[in-house]
């Protein structure tokens, strides 16, 4: 797995997560404030269009079909990513990633591998984030790393 698709494949994964929940829109239900203001399916769905291509315009080329295999295609440097995504977040539906425990449980296992292989990289939150303030993915060391894990 490399670091360059490791955050794409965290945020994709995410909005890929979303994407499959985004189907017809679900009936409205009065609330007894009177509007709703709570973003429907559709809402999520046009934000995830918009989100992949504010990432395509700052250089990170997202899948176009929503397929999960795609992303393995990924290959972006670290600064690309880190600012296309910080550029991108706000049209994020949720503004953060809502990743399952298997695929949160696949980075733990990566990042201890890479520590296993030389590479100071701390473990991801319980949401999945990874914090990779001082890796350096283009030393030597790391590049053996990820070629193992």
């Amino acid at each position: 797995m490399n670091l360059g698709r490791i955050p794409v494949a965290v945020a994709a994964a995410g909005l890929l997560a979303i994407a499959g929940c985004t189907g017809d829109p679900e009936p409205e239900v009065p609330t007894a404030g009177g509007e709703n203001t709570s973003p429907t399916t559709g809402d999520t769905a046009a934000q995830l269009v918009e989100y992949d291509d504010c990432m395509r315009e700052h250089g990170v080329e997202m899948p176009t079909d929503g397929d999960p295999a795609g992303l393995e295609g990924i290959d972006v440097d670290e600064e690309t990513l880190k600012t296309a995504m910080s550029a991108c977040e706000d049209l994020m539906p949720g503004g953060e990633l809502d990743l399952d425990e298997e695929t949160v449980e696949e980075l733990r296992a990566w990042t201890e591998c890479m520590r296993e292989n030389g590479v100071d990289i701390a473990d991801p939150g319980p949401d999945g984030a990874l914090d990779l303030e001082g890796v350096d993915v283009g030393s030597d060391t790391y590049k053996a790393a990820d070629a193992a894990c």
